[in-house]
């Protein structure tokens, strides 16, 4: 069956991509703005649960109070205070409270209480408001460099404020007094982040790596802890909410946590000065840059790379799950069903690592052990091995097992291919076989034998072409290896075996029709031919009998980057640079389907085995799964054309049966024009009961019906036909309803607009058929008077003198002209 409808079932979006994020605390969602809207992503399935549609320009901060209220900063410098609403159907709705005006934000927080706003500035200022008001309660000038950080803190049942700037700087202020109280000199870098360890005590972190711990009773440093790691964040646990496998003595009542430029989290017992446990070094490791806490009590960390890592609080730290905040290019994408029918995809960005997600929840895994950007990927047969190439020159080989394994997110190579001169750009898996095909910038073609994990082998190398390789396939019979390439050509490859049983690749033919790169090729499923597409915006079918182009499809705007045969062999789906993917129909050479969900160029398009759905991953960092409705939307218009051909034969009866009301009433929903002229029609040819009836039927008409009635008689009153009975109804309608109401419509404007011109027209075509009308009159009254006298005259054929005769026909006018005189002229009708 061919498939005509596709639609996004699930989107994998940026969720964070480098600025202030927070939890909400009453929902445990965590707050990121993306551009100019504040997101909540959901943790456990990775999802935007809603948003916050305010300001149009970038946001550069948020905050969230602990009553559910969210301060936002933007570029234009507002700054609005949004408080939740709960709607009807359980949604929640945002509005502005309040909104006042902040030059060069750099910072945003809360107080405890809900009820001020403190706002760090780069003009070195710290400003706080009152958030119902929108005022300024405080303006504090006091750092010598911008400020970057500050928050409030209840210290001694005295409210204070403590804020950080580029002078290395901890200044405490006094909120009652509105004056510093002292300025803490320690750090000897900039001061990242701080934190409330009990009443009178705070530590500052610092990317000089060291933690500072202050008593804010004597405002001084109780102790410097050299932590040896550039740190960024810190938050503090309760010591009986972390899970300690091993014994490690008695524990304080709480534990710091620290994060910084190593990417490594420690624990520290800060009464003693003492590392508790330090996370081991892995592959991967980069600074981090926040530490929070999620609504479960788990340890959320996001990294400068743009990933958020969850561990449960215990030592050592279990990993729970990551998910990945931005995708940046998406240059490549593949199914792998390591867990059932389309269980995770396989992409590849801008990155070293290639990145395996789970459909579900987008929980991710890396691919790990490339020292340079990851290109393509490719999945084996039976889905046991996914393969990888890189600019590094190299492809690595993982094994399924090791992805499914929930200890391990972090995946190394089981093998490595190492042979290409220069970037591999393509590879491909021949069928059934632990052999791989690859293509390269150096311009060459290899064959890979990778049974042997520990030392794949080389089995084959040929120049390929003059230009870039861009992609690979190979036929379903592994007998011949396709190549596209940047030199405009597409180019067929014999694999045959000599009589050692040495494989070999021989040229086959050339194909040459496009006029610019070609980007991918594809052999499809069941007949002898091949797609390939191109930046010249077309797309091929090329036969495998005499290497001829038989099909040539146009539509896209942009560069055609990816195409696949669907629907065995009878459809392809393309994407290009337009950010559009079409679905065609091969054998009448058209688009069925152009769907647009992406807002760049689309580098990734895999189908899944069964082919009901697919995978595509754009430039715009996004990941759409789509799922074939055909069938659904072929069964949703048969029961539609049901329903209507019911409802159809009963409006026959009724109009049959003389029932006009509900016929009217019927032939509305129907939305049925012409049978609802029809239904006036026959009330106007019983004058006697015509205006009653037309009224009891307009009197119930609907607010939406009057509008369609109203839209209806504008379109009949183009035709001079049907014009009497449109203004018979418009008339009624004029004198039932209040014009008034009747202005409200929405479309009103331009119902007025096509039928005043119309009866302006009619009006002047009937007073000139009335004007014409007076002539006939005339004409026909002439006619009468000259019958009658010709009926009066006495014709004598008999001769007669002169005199006689004319005395005759004198006699005769005269009686012309009193008849004449005795007809009655119609007045005229004004």
């Amino acid at each position: 069956m061919l498939k005509s409808e596709f639609k996004v079932l699930k989107s994998h979006k940026e969720i964070y991509t480098g600025s202030f994020v927070q939890i909400h605390q009453p929902t445990g969602l965590l707050l990121s703005p993306q551009g100019s809207v504040p997101q909540f992503v959901d943790l456990d399935s990775g999802e935007v649960a809603m948003k916050i549609d305010g300001d149009s320009s970038t946001v550069i901060g948020v905050a969230s109070a602990a009553d559910g209220k969210v301060a936002v900063a933007y570029q234009s410098t507002a700054v609005c205070v949004y408080r939740p609403s709960i709607q009807e159907d359980d949604s929640i709705a945002w509005e502005v409270i309040t909104q006042f005006n902040c030059k060069k934000v750099r910072y945003i927080t809360w107080d405890p209480s809900s009820t001020m706003v403190a706002l760090a500035c780069a003009d070195s200022t710290v400003k706080v408001y009152d958030s119902e008001g929108g005022y300024c309660t405080h303006n504090f000038r006091g750092h010598s460099g911008f400020v970057h950080y500050c928050m409030f803190l209840p210290v001694l049942n005295k409210y204070q404020l403590f804020s950080t700037g580029q002078d290395n700087t901890i200044i405490v202020w006094d909120l009652v007094k509105s004056k510093k109280i002292t300025t803490l000199n320690e750090h000897l870098s900039t001061i990242t982040d701080m934190a409330m360890y009990d009443e009178w005590t705070v530590i500052s972190v610092s990317r000089d790596k060291v933690m500072c711990v202050w008593d804010l009773r004597t405002n001084q440093c109780l102790k410097t802890i050299a932590v040896y790691d550039e740190l960024e964040s810190i938050i503090v646990i309760d010591s009986d909410m972390i899970n300690f496998s091993d014994s490690i003595g008695e524990l304080p009542e709480k534990i710091v946590v620290v994060g910084g430029s190593s990417g490594l989290l420690s624990f520290w017992n800060i009464e003693t000065g003492k590392k508790i446990y330090n996370q081991p070094e892995s592959s991967l490791s980069y600074s981090i840059d926040f530490l929070l806490n999620d609504k479960d009590g788990n340890i959320l960390v996001i990294t400068d790379d743009h990933n958020l890592f969850t561990y449960f609080p215990t030592v050592p730290l279990t990993h729970k799950k990551t998910l990945v905040g931005f995708n940046d290019d998406i240059f490549d994408i593949c199914y792998l069903n390591c867990e059932g029918e389309g269980s995770h995809v396989v992409s590849v960005s801008n990155s070293e690592q290639a990145r395996v997600f789970n459909v579900e929840d987008h929980n991710c895994k890396f691919l790990t052990g490339h020292s340079n950007i990851v290109l393509a990927t490719s999945i084996n047969s039976n889905h046991e091995k996914v393969a990888t190439s890189s600019k590094d020159g190299t492809i690595k080989i993982y094994s399924t097992e090791d992805i499914i394994d929930k200890e391990k997110y972090y995946i190394e190579p089981r093998s490595s291919c190492q042979g290409h001169a220069d970037s591999v750009t393509a590879i491909a898996w021949m069928k059934n076989v632990d052999v791989l095909a690859s293509g390269s910038s150096d311009l060459t073609l290899k064959l890979w034998d990778v049974s042997d994990e520990d030392n794949p082998v080389s089995l084959y190398t040929v120049k390929a072409h003059e230009k870039d390789i861009n992609s690979v396939a190979v036929a379903p019979n592994n007998k011949i290896i396709a190549t596209a390439s940047s030199d405009k050509t597409v180019k067929l490859w014999e694999v045959v075996q000599d009589e050692n049983g040495a494989s070999h690749i021989l040229p086959m033919a050339t194909l040459k029709g496009h006029k610019r790169a070609v980007w991918c090729v594809r052999f499809s499923p069941v007949d002898k031919a091949i797609v390939t597409c191109s930046t010249d915006r077309t797309i091929k079918i090329w036969s495998l009998n005499d290497f001829t182009c038989i099909r040539t499809f146009q539509g896209h705007t942009g560069s055609v980057l990816r195409v696949e045969f669907i629907s065995a062999g009878m459809q392809i789906i393309s994407a290009g640079g337009d950010g559009l993917v079409k679905l065609w129909t091969i054998k009448s050479n058209e688009c069925v389907g152009t769907f647009h969900k992406h807002r760049e160029k689309i580098w990734g398009l895999d189908i899944q085995d069964d082919e009901k759905s697919f995978v595509t991953g754009g430039s715009d960092s996004r990941i759409n799964y789509w799922i074939d409705i055909s069938d659904s939307i072929r069964e949703e218009e048969r029961e539609k054309y049901e329903r209507e051909l019911l409802a159809r034969q009963q409006l026959m009866n009724l109009m049959y049966t003389k029932n006009y009301v509900k016929a009217i009433e019927l032939a509305f929903e129907l939305d049925q024009p012409q049978k609802i002229y029809e239904i006036f029609e026959l009330i106007l040819e019983v004058p006697e009961t015509a205006e009653e009836t037309l009224l009891s039927i307009l009197n119930n008409f609907s607010t939406g019906n009057i509008e369609k009635c109203l839209m209806y008689i504008r379109d009949w009153n183009t035709y001079a036909k049907r014009s009497l009975v449109s203004q018979v109804i418009l008339n009624l309608i004029l004198k039932i309803y209040n014009p008034t109401s009747l202005t409200q419509l929405p479309h009103m404007k331009s119902i007025l607009r096509g039928l005043i011109p119309y009866t302006e027209r009619h009006s002047k075509r009937i007073d000139r058929l009335i004007r014409q009308s007076f002539i006939l009159d005339y004409t026909l009254n002439e006619m009468n008077l000259l019958t009658e006298a010709m009926d009066s005259m006495e014709i004598d054929i008999e001769p007669e003198t002169g005199n006689q005769s004319s005395k005759k026909h004198k006699r005769g006018d005269e009686q012309v002209l009193e008849n004449a005189d005795k007809t009655t002229k119609r007045p005229r009708i004004e």
